[in-house]
């Protein structure tokens, strides 16, 4: 159990390699020439160049030496490539690069830039970061993972575990006894109280984030309580509610739930709030009762709602009777 301080929130592409081949012709000029020694003597008709010495058919670049589909310009590009665009590397992830490198290979890597704020990319995925360590009571809470819940031990500090089941406004004896995102703490009587970051966090119009839990670092604010200071609505039995304003900024006043209660009435003397019956603040060594300005039976014959002390929460003001 922890107890309360009231404040206000300070708030490379290759071109093909020209080839070809050029035909090799081989000329047979072998003409064999008679020796002419004179008549009767000559090269005769079997040697000559006739027809069967030339560059005839039987010698060209025939089809096996040609530039055909099957001599390109001597490079491959190797192994099959992953890609050829960034496009072809999307992992479908919402927050990794995608690069298709040089060689032509993917490369994925987690970018915190391409999430929101201060969000983290965990996985491929935006996760939000937890502003406060270990983890955060309040809701939403974060810093707890699975089933686990950000929990206020009895010492103080914050850590993950398991939440109790006692909603917020009841009493409590330990901090494991309370719901997520409330917190054991109170005024003498311990109670679940919620646990908040702004006023929205608080059920209500006039339960406010203005608590503050003293001795926790970093701080915790919790909501005041919607109750009535002269019937005591809104308070467990064990409890009083008790008037409270802000000390600095607006200046509102709130409401909260403490104790215990002893029995105390109008004028009875007192050393401190439990010798004060539920409906009377202790102040000054006695007792006094709560009353509601412009009601003036809220305050027994012979007393009045003094005005001069009157604290409003919403549109009821609120004094002690004199």
């Amino acid at each position: 159990m922890r107890f309360l301080v009231f404040s206000l929130l300070i708030a490379a592409v290759a071109g093909p390699l020209a080839t070809g081949c050029q035909s090799r012709r081989s000329l047979d000029s072998r003409m064999r020439m008679g020796t002419d020694g004179g008549p009767g003597v000559d090269a005769g008709p079997g040697v000559d160049s006739g027809p069967g010495v030339d560059s005839g058919p039987g010698v060209d670049s025939g089809p096996g030496v040609d530039s055909g589909p099957g001599v390109d310009a001597g490079r491959d590009s190797g192994p099959p490539v992953d890609c050829t665009s960034s496009a072809d590397c999307d992992d479908g992830l919402p927050c990794t690069r995608d690069i298709c490198e040089s060689g032509g290979t993917c490369s994925n890597f987690e970018d915190d830039g391409l999430c929101g704020g201060t969000d983290m990319c965990v996985g491929g995925f935006c996760e939000a970061t937890c502003p406060v360590s270990p983890c955060r009571i309040a809701p939403p809470q974060c810093g707890c993972s699975g089933s686990q819940s950000c929990i206020l031990t009895d010492s103080g500090v914050r850590m993950c575990g398991t939440a109790g089941s006692t909603p917020a406004g009841s009493t409590c004896s330990a901090a494991a006894d309370c719901q997520e995102g409330t917190a054991c703490v109170g005024i003498g009587v311990p109670l679940c109280y919620r646990a908040c970051t702004t006023d929205a966090d608080c059920p209500g119009t006039t339960a406010y984030c203005t608590i503050t839990v003293g001795d926790i670092s970093p701080e915790l604010r919790i909501c005041s309580v919607v109750c009535n200071p002269v019937t005591n609505t809104g308070c467990p039995s064990t409890t009083t509610c008790l008037l409270g304003q802000e000390e600095t900024g607006a200046m509102r006043g709130f409401t909260v739930c403490g104790g215990p209660v002893g029995t105390g009435t109008q004028g009875t003397s007192c050393v401190d709030q439990g010798d004060c019956a539920a409906g009377h603040i202790c102040g000054g060594g006695q007792c006094y009762k709560y009353c509601r300005i412009g009601t003036p039976s809220d305050c027994a014959a012979g007393f009045t709602c003094d005005s001069a002390g009157a604290i409003t929460v919403g549109s009821t003001s609120y004094s002690i009777c004199m």
